[in-house]
């Protein structure tokens, strides 16, 4: 049982900290980094003229990584609530 608030920011500190480090350990995430690496590969290596261009792409394929990190919080949040509360026997 969780008894005290210090007790109880570290459980969704660590919650948080392992769902994040259990999402940066899939395929999904992975892809989508080297997306990201490719991306500011290409804009930091082309002429002025295509910054726009790549800027664009970029801060797209940022969003994508940070929709898809969303959504795996998301769903692991909702897991994670559902244990809680069979932890304390609410369910």
């Amino acid at each position: 049982m969780i008894e005290g608030k210090q007790e109880w920011n570290e459980y969704i500190f660590n919650m948080h900290r392992h769902a994040t480090a259990e999402f940066r350990c899939t395929d999904h995430y992975r892809a989508l980094k080297e997306k990201l690496v490719r991306m500011e590969g290409d804009c930091r290596g082309d002429s002025v003229a295509k910054d726009f261009f790549f800027m664009e792409k970029w801060i797209e394929a940022l969003m994508e990584v940070n929709a898809a990190e969303c959504g795996f919080m998301y769903e692991r949040g909702y897991q994670d609530c559902v244990a809680l509360l069979r932890r304390l026997e609410v369910v």
